[in-house]
């Protein structure tokens, strides 16, 4: 797969003049998922994000520009979308290795409901020190575009102290309800990781870690694996 700055550049060359000749060439395959990228619909935007189609995504990403979009910040969400896979993809294969190879699941992993490969790696660490610091979590990782989330199962804005809330603010993570979350500068594995970590370590323990999941998929991983 090509660089976004490698297609970008594609992008910005007479982007208008060859976006007709582009468009002229399509097939309607391509041209369907093209209309359906620039209209929102999430599966194409992914498909033609992170696929090989330069033709399709120069005219879809000239077409954002057209309409407002900055460049910047699309690029930015682009680089996004293709970590993001990478990770889905390793974790997956982690995972099945885990399963395969061993070893059983530890008690932490038993109280989460599922393998700790099971979480995104760049936040894995934060999430396991967070739960056994008494904050259970539902979900974590990419969120939307650039943002990096992580759900508890509470309305931790409530629980966590406001000079913990003023340090973590000043580091670019924000806590409203029961989400905490952050827009990465810098679209790198490591980089998100450390921000994860250093706003993990800010946050005071409860004296408890946090109760066992209670989702249908953390009760049938303790119904399988539990003795």
């Amino acid at each position: 797969m090509r660089s976004i700055e490698t297609k970008a550049e594609i992008g910005d060359t007479n982007e208008a003049e060859r976006g007709l000749t582009l468009r002229d060439k399509l097939n309607d395959d391509q041209r369907a998922l093209l209309d359906e990228a620039l209209s929102g619909g999430s599966d194409a935007v992914h498909q033609v994000a992170v696929g090989n189609d330069e033709a399709v995504f120069t005219l879809w990403r000239s077409g954002l520009i057209e309409r407002g979009l900055d460049a910047t910040v699309l690029d930015r969400e682009i680089a996004a979308m293709r970590l993001r896979g990478q990770i889905v993809e390793r974790t997956a294969q982690e995972v099945a290795a885990r399963q395969k190879n061993g070893p059983p699941p530890d008690a932490d992993e038993l109280a989460l409901g599922a393998f700790r490969e099971a979480v995104e790696p760049q936040v894995r660490d934060a999430v396991m020190a967070l739960r056994n610091k008494g904050y259970g979590t539902i979900s974590s990782g990419f969120a939307e575009g650039a943002h990096q989330a992580i759900v508890f199962t509470e309305d931790v804005s409530m629980i966590i102290p406001p000079e913990v809330l003023s340090a973590l603010a000043a580091e670019g993570v924000e806590v409203k309800g029961n989400r905490m979350d952050f827009v990465t500068p810098e679209i790198d594995e490591q980089a998100i990781k450390e921000r994860w970590d250093k706003a993990a370590a800010l946050i005071p323990g409860r004296g408890a870690p946090a109760a066992p999941s209670e989702t249908g998929m953390a009760a049938s991983f303790r119904e399988r694996y539990e003795k």
